[in-house]
């Protein structure tokens, strides 16, 4: 099977891992919130699609220690908005308790999927 992202020097095992688990992320993102992968990599702009891509983003780098890059080839952006997302996340978390309320049923889900 050929690997969507493939990182120069990665061994092949840690390649493979890092593909199931951003898989994981979409899968965790699909039940809790609806939203397909499909639909995170889309041009959608819909504040709930922004607000998953912004949990998708925030668990590969803070739970699976992923690059930015990595993290902005998954959903199609450049890394400048992943930086964005990195930035708003907080302020967002203390001041929209919707936010922060699907963000910690996303969280909750991934949590049982480890």
């Amino acid at each position: 099977m050929i690997e969507p992202m493939i990182y120069a020097g990665l061994p092949a095992e840690k390649q493979t891992k890092i593909s199931k688990n951003s898989d994981l992320v979409f899968e965790v993102i699909q039940k809790t919130m609806g939203y397909s992968k499909a639909d995170l990599i889309g041009k959608g702009r819909n504040t709930l699609l922004v607000d998953c891509r912004i949990f998708f983003s925030w668990i590969l780098r803070e739970r699976l220690k992923c690059t930015l890059v990595h993290i902005a080839k998954q959903l199609k952006r450049d890394h400048t908005t992943i930086m964005y997302y990195f930035e708003v996340f907080d302020i967002r978390l203390q001041n929209e308790p919707v936010f922060r309320r699907n963000y910690e049923a996303v969280l909750a889900e991934f949590g049982r999927r480890l």
